[in-house]
């Protein structure tokens, strides 16, 4: 009996300082040796590269250390919280600017008509009458209406016929490429989408209605290009209220031409 007690405090004394060794403790392969062997307190650094107990026994075999090594159920390339990616890009960094998609020329009205109605005759050139590069342009209402004569409606074309209509022409009056987005109509009443009953006594709506029009789409060989008014006599012509006569805008689908183009 005497011999069992003694067994049994010998047993108590063991553990308790095996446990008064392993504080602190680490995780089997949770330690790898320093690269000078060095290990914490009461361990030491095994032949795999990690640190183990001093009195482990047997000593686990863990995979070996180095720079691809990780204790097990750690994070694999973890990063601290807010880091960037290893391949993030810096806000703006290497960002292109491709510069804009297409070229807007600008707009094109017939002011000096309001004060002499016959210059209605007159040619209005974009961009003051430069060449302009072969490609698609967008041709788009903007404002204004006018008169054909006093006693008739507001309104953009006079006929869908077009001898009486605004045109998209080339270098001169007599290159009439196409008819301007507009509504047809110069006289009271209604009379179908291309009638000439489809003027509008009110210029606020003739305005408001062809603002409602999709721009036309014209495929240009290059050259100038140009607004003009086809009419039988335009010393009667009415300029639109407070001097606000027809106007387009082109718009190129492509980068604006440079000084060496």
């Amino acid at each position: 009996m005497a011999l069992l007690r003694f067994l049994g405090l010998v047993t108590v004394v063991v553990v308790a300082a095996a446990c008064d060794r392993l504080e602190p403790s680490y995780h089997a392969c949770a330690v790898a040796c320093a690269a000078d062997g060095a290990c914490p307190d009461q361990y030491r650094c095994s032949d795999d590269g990690f640190c183990h107990a001093e009195d482990e026994y047997p000593v686990a075999s863990c995979a070996p250390a180095g720079p691809d090594a990780a204790p097990p159920d750690a994070e694999v390339d973890a990063a601290p919280p807010g880091a960037a990616p290893p391949d993030a890009m810096p806000p703006d960094a290497m960002r292109i600017d491709a510069g804009p998609t297409t070229c807007d020329f600008g707009t094109a009205t017939n002011s000096a008509a309001v004060a002499d109605p016959a210059l209605f005759a007159q040619v209005i050139p974009f961009a003051g009458g430069a060449s302009l590069p072969a490609g698609t342009y967008s041709l788009e209402y903007v404002d204004g209406c006018s008169k054909y004569a006093a006693s008739l409606w507001w309104s953009i074309h006079g006929h869908a016929s077009g001898d009486v209509a605004w045109w998209l022409v080339g270098a001169s009056s007599a290159d009439r490429i196409v008819m301007l987005p507009g509504t047809v109509g110069l006289l009271p009443g209604t009379a179908g989408p291309t009638g000439d009953q489809n003027g509008f006594e009110d210029f606020a709506a003739c305005v408001a209605a062809n603002r409602q029009l999709a721009p036309l789409r014209y495929q240009h060989p290059g050259g100038p290009l140009g607004i003009f008014e086809a009419d039988i006599y335009y010393p009667d012509n009415v300029s639109g209220q407070d001097g606000r006569n027809p106007r387009w805008r082109l718009v190129f689908d492509g980068p604006c031409p440079t000084t060496d183009d």
